[in-house]
């Protein structure tokens, strides 16, 4: 069955995803490449 999904919802499930992103080693090494070389890292 289709269930409706409001936005807060589908906010929360985004921080969600995002921050279990951003502790993989390899996404920390990309963010901190793009500071300091201000070019993304290709791994």
């Amino acid at each position: 069955p289709i269930e409706t999904v409001s936005d807060e919802k589908i906010l929360e499930m985004e921080r969600e995803g995002i921050l279990r992103l951003m502790r993989t080693e390899g996404t920390m090494d990309r963010v901190e490449h793009m500071l300091t070389t201000g070019r993304p890292l290709r791994n």
